[in-house]
């Protein structure tokens, strides 16, 4: 009987363990998600912010151009309310710097007209689908309650830019 009860006190530590490094893990992952979300939301705004200034000057098209105004107005009030959520998690973040994003920048820069144009709503397309994937995991998964807000509050106007440049983008010829 004894040891009946030490062997049930034994499987009940250890289910306690590992419940409680199970949850530890999850609060882990989640607070490791809260930064990847702020890295990965802080640079790909400041790249379509990029992208946009770009598709201003080189587009052909008076839709593409007023889209990429809009784009880089919101996108400008989300970095700055990112760069507060940044600062309170402790984090510095060089958005700018990342090869693919130069890389990018350069392509599109030797762009003109109709070819800048397309190449630019495809980016925005493209750049919008991630970054409603990203605010949705983050929304839904993260552990800081203000990021979450933040990805919530930043869907309709992430969808918004991505039902317009899906429009624009199937007027292009």
């Amino acid at each position: 009987m004894r040891n009946l009860c030490r062997g049930a006190l034994a499987v009940a530590f250890v289910m306690a363990t590992c419940t409680f490094a199970q949850t530890a893990g999850q609060t882990k992952d989640k607070a490791l998600l809260d930064k990847d979300f702020l890295a990965k939301a802080m640079t790909a705004g400041h790249a379509e912010v990029l992208y946009s200034e770009l598709a201003e000057k080189h587009a052909a098209n008076d839709k593409v151009k007023a889209f990429a105004r809009q784009v880089i107005k919101d996108h400008k009030d989300m970095e700055s309310n990112l760069a507060k959520a940044a600062a309170d998690h402790k984090l510095a973040i060089v958005a700018g710097t990342e090869k693919e994003v130069k890389d990018e920048v350069k392509r599109l820069s030797n762009l003109q007209g109709a070819a800048s144009d397309k190449a630019y709503m495809q980016r925005m397309i493209d750049d919008h689908e991630t970054a409603i994937q990203m605010c949705e995991s983050q929304s839904k998964l993260g552990k800081d309650a203000k990021l979450n807000d933040f990805a919530k509050g930043a869907l309709p106007t992430m969808r918004e830019h991505l039902k317009e440049a899906k429009s624009i983008a199937s007027e292009l010829k």
